[in-house]
């Protein structure tokens, strides 16, 4: 039997004891070698104690002491795995890399082993390098973070984590890669196993001396036809401090001084935004000073200046001038004829810009009214006012000259840009060129009001009523105009409002025209009527008046005697010329006896003596014709109209009269009920409001003004 002795450490003890016989069961010799020869009695016996079966860090050491009996002889150490631990001949352990190990001591052919291991246990992290500067923003730096034991040899598997004590200064990744975010200083921790270190980031923003500069203006430098609700906006070459961005760092400019504003900035753009529509037909300067300055307080290194020019606006009058005759001598109308005369604000002074698309205007003065506007013929006669139309040499466009602030050339559509507006002496169009005659400025003389120049045909909704009565508004103060109405169901914008009721107009006390209920109904919230003002369409008009009592009366006029063709349009006037008033509460409508016109109610019923109408007299054209309703127009109550002015036209205005005794078919069919005209979404129609069936046959009157210039 092999005698273990028992450990003398507190610390685990592993004894592992072989014996080795001299020959069968005898005890070995004592004198022999394998008993040490020392004459030591029994049989050897083997025992190995150790403070610790672990070792914590690479290089660490443990003493092992082997405990030998019944022999002398010294014992020999082996590891199983040096590559983890060794051990010298006296039994000293060394850790060499994590892992485990047994140890043996053998004596006299016995032995006893120890099994050790190693684990490294981290007790610092060490960051390098301990300090990173990096610059610009945006610049990265590498750190390693290395965990370490008592030994300061790296434990490799340990794992470091990152962290930044500021991510507004400084982030650092998962693997150690830091990256400025702004100016300022950070600590940047490696943490692993409870251990961490640190390292110290200053992040520097390079002092930029380079100036910003203004890459880009809107509108563009020199553009023209700039709408007058645009704002104005800067942009620079890189950010800017927005305090510097202020009213007086950035300034728009005109003829008549600066226009007020207020300006905001956000990053490299800065914009100025007016407190009103700008001024129509002049040349603005855009100017931004050198007070203006980057985030860092570089300043612009010099003022700019950008220019551009104005649309006209068509709601103003202006007058017209040019460089050769001066400030004082106008362009205006001496009758139908063109001519530059002193200043003496004469109607015929105040010109009107009328927008007809693709950059082009009508010139109409206050003088010549909405019917009359100046055509440039060829150079051998002056400019003169015509009737309004279509033609090219009245179609104008207005443009800057360059290099001549504040300047403008005026030519026509008939020329293009050979030929300009100049005086020589009167206005005519002669060859363009570098003439002062041709170089024309603008003034703006006030805005265009109702009473000045309403439009020919406008939409009226009844939202002030008083009774039976609504004004029409912008109507002019003449008692003697020649006012038109014809009930619209629902013009664009409009909420679909009926009045079954027959309709006149009259001239109000307070010095307005108005549209009122016949049978003295009141007036509905909303209705709404399309409206013609005769003087302002440029067609005939005249006032008849009843002079015998019946249910017809005949008329007489140029445009119509003896003409069966003509178009004839009535509206009942109650007070025509602001005298008189008389009712007529019946639906009329017009016809020819084969010789005169004649204005008649629907129902037969009678017209009382000193009744009076409103005429318009148009002859067949592109917008004014003879609808008949037909089994295929007709829809119940409704007859479908189908003109090119009209279909897909929501905004159209139509004018309507019933008409007898239609040329062109149809007619001699009375249709007594109180008409209107409403948009189903593609097409107008005609209908009645009271519901009733419309009669095939039934013929009317259409004229049409669907905004267009004419």
């Amino acid at each position: 039997m092999v005698h273990m002795s028992k450990p003398q450490s507190l610390f685990a003890t592993l004894l592992l004891v072989g014996l080795t016989s001299c020959g069968g069961n005898e005890p070995c010799d004592p004198t022999s070698p394998l008993c040490g020869g020392g004459g030591t009695t029994g049989t050897p016996t083997i025992a190995i104690s150790a403070p610790s079966n672990s070792m914590d860090a690479i290089g660490a050491t443990i003493q092992l002491t082997a405990t030998v009996t019944n022999t002398t002889a010294t014992p020999t150490w082996t590891s199983s795995n040096n590559a983890v631990v060794t051990v010298s001949a006296t039994g000293l352990a060394t850790a060499v890399s994590n892992g485990s190990a047994t140890i043996t001591a053998t004596v006299a052919a016995v032995s006893a082993t120890s099994a050790l291991t190693v684990s490294q246990v981290v007790t610092s992290v060490t960051v390098t390098p301990s300090t990173l500067a990096l610059e610009p923003i945006g610049a990265t730096g590498q750190l390693t973070g290395t965990a370490v034991d008592r030994n300061s040899n790296e434990v490799a598997s340990a794992t470091v984590v990152w962290a930044s004590s500021d991510d507004g200064i400084a982030t650092v990744s998962a693997t150690g890669l830091v990256t400025a975010v702004a100016q300022g200083s950070a600590t940047v921790t490696a943490s692993a196993s409870g251990q961490s270190g640190n390292a110290a980031i200053d992040v520097t923003v390079p002092v930029e001396t380079v100036p910003p500069t203004v890459v880009a203006v809107t509108p563009d430098h020199e553009a023209f036809e700039i709408s007058l609700d645009d704002v104005i906006s800067v942009e620079f070459s890189e950010d800017m401090d927005p305090a510097s961005i202020t009213i007086s760092t950035i300034t728009v400019t005109g003829p008549s001084g600066a226009i007020a504003g207020s300006v905001s900035s956000g990053g490299n753009v800065a914009t100025f935004t007016p407190n009103d529509p700008l001024p129509g037909i002049v040349t603005l300067a855009v100017t931004v000073t050198t007070g203006v300055t980057d985030v860092v307080g570089n300043h612009l290194a010099s003022p700019f200046t950008s220019v551009f020019s104005t649309q006209p606006d068509p709601e103003r009058w202006y007058s017209l001038t040019n460089s050769f005759l001066g400030p004082d001598v106008r362009f205006q109308t001496n009758g139908t004829t063109c001519t530059m005369l002193g200043t003496s604000d004469v109607t015929g002074e105040y010109w009107r810009f009328v927008p007809i698309g693709g950059g082009r205007y009508h010139l109409r003065s206050l003088d010549g009214g909405q019917s009359r506007q100046i055509e440039g013929g060829d150079g051998s006669l002056p400019c003169d006012l015509q009737p309004t139309g279509s033609w090219t040499g009245m179609n104008w466009s207005v443009t800057p000259i360059s290099g001549a602030n504040g300047y403008f050339r005026l030519t026509n559509e008939n020329f293009g840009s050979a030929k300009s507006l100049d005086t020589n002496p009167e206005p005519r169009m002669l060859d363009s060129g570098n003439f002062s005659g041709q170089f024309w400025m603008f003034t703006d003389l006030g805005p265009v009001t109702s009473y000045q120049f309403p439009e020919p045909t406008f939409v009226h909704t009844a939202t002030v009523i008083n009774g039976n009565t609504t004004d029409l508004v912008p109507v002019q103060s003449d008692p003697a105009s020649i006012v038109l109405v014809t009930q619209n169901w629902n013009p664009p914008g409009g909420s679909g409002v009926l009045n079954d009721a027959s309709i006149g107009v009259w001239y109000a006390f307070s010095g307005a025209w108005g549209a009122f209920n016949q049978n003295v109904a009141t007036m509905p919230l909303d209705a709404a009527f399309n409206v013609l003002l005769a003087d302002r369409m440029g067609v005939s008009s005249f006032v008849a008046t009843q002079t015998v009592l019946s249910y017809t009366m005949s008329i007489s006029h140029s445009a119509i005697d003896g003409n069966p063709n003509a178009l004839v349009f009535v509206t009942p006037v109650w007070n025509p010329g602001g005298v008189g008033g008389i009712y007529n509460d019946h639906p009329i409508g017009v016809w020819y006896d084969g010789a005169t016109w004649n204005i008649y109610n629907e129902d037969i019923l009678d017209i009382a003596v000193g009744a009076a109408f409103n005429v318009v007299v148009a002859n067949p054209s592109s917008n004014a014709y003879t609808h008949v309703a037909t089994s295929g127009t007709i829809s119940g109550s409704e007859t479908l109209l189908d003109h090119p002015l009209l279909n897909g036209h929501p905004d159209a205005m139509i004018t309507v009269t019933q008409n007898y005794s239609s040329v062109v078919g149809g007619g001699f069919k009375n249709n007594p009920n109180n008409i209107a005209v409403w948009y189903n979404g593609s097409q107008w129609s005609i209908f009645n409001q009271n519901g009733a069936a419309m009669p095939v046959d039934a013929t009317f009157n259409i004229l049409i003004d669907d905004g267009f210039e004419n």
